[in-house]
């Protein structure tokens, strides 16, 4: 399973004499932290309540069907 995640580069690895050290690569880690943070804020709020998968596909369409003002003029 680490070679896998060596591979995609989202594990790190060094050798270090007999034993070789993996470490988590943060250049790509804390990007998808915060997209994971965004989505269980969004569809999770507060952690106590989430939407049921079956009804997560219709929940997202509808909200990406509302418009999104990112400034105005």
């Amino acid at each position: 399973m680490l070679d896998r995640l060596k591979h995609i580069a989202l594990v790190l690895s060094e050798d270090s004499g007999d034993e070789r050290r993996f470490a988590v690569n943060k250049e790509i880690i804390e990007p998808l932290s915060g997209l994971l943070d965004f989505h269980a804020n969004k569809y999770c709020p507060e952690l106590t309540e989430c939407i049921p998968p079956e009804k997560l596909k219709e929940y997202m369409k509808r909200e990406a069907a509302k418009v999104m003002y990112i400034g105005r003029e």
